[in-house]
């Protein structure tokens, strides 16, 4: 994450894939010492929790589980990994997979994305509910920050997205 005190309003942040804005910057007292206070809010507008805001001490950001949107060029390894067709026969691991979910990194979460998608294709019917939920969760995470990024709708980073993985399986 940046360097203290070099969040400001306005500076998007994002967390398990959400992009968040940092709204308001507020100092409070937190274990005896006067700390930063960061607010912040979903940067993408939804149709439910709109309302949702949340705030965390500076320092706590530090976690591998908050950090600065990543680049255009990580955005063009995202979609170099998307476009990849891997060998046959090489089934997700869903326990991995969640793993790799969590640990709020773009490029993992891509892969994982591909790897879902690419048994989707090779398995029609008998794509499993479960696995179902993790492309699903696979593709907001990584839709969200395409959007930012590139600049674009989440509309047309979904489409973008769901393309190129539609290429690549040719």
């Amino acid at each position: 994450m940046k360097k203290n005190n070099s969040l400001k309003i306005g500076s998007k942040i994002v967390e398990q894939g959400e992009v968040y804005r940092v709204y308001k910057i507020t100092r409070s007292r937190v274990d005896k010492k006067v700390q930063r206070i960061i607010h912040y809010r979903h940067f993408f507008k939804r149709t439910k929790d709109d309302s949702l805001n949340f705030s965390i001490p500076e320092c706590s950001i530090e976690s591998p589980d908050i950090r600065c949107p990543v680049s255009r060029g990580e955005i063009g390894e995202v979609f170099e990994i998307l476009q990849k067709w891997a060998a046959e026969g090489i089934e997700i691991d869903i326990d991995q997979a969640k793993n790799d979910l969590c640990e709020n990194d773009i490029l993992k979460t891509a892969r994982v994305l591909k790897g879902c998608f690419k048994e989707k294709v090779e398995k029609g019917q008998a794509f499993t509910s479960s696995k179902k939920t993790l492309f699903d969760t696979a593709i907001n995470r990584v839709v969200e920050e395409v959007a930012l990024v590139s600049n674009i709708s989440l509309d047309e980073a979904r489409k973008r997205i769901t393309s190129t993985l539609e290429d690549s399986s040719v």
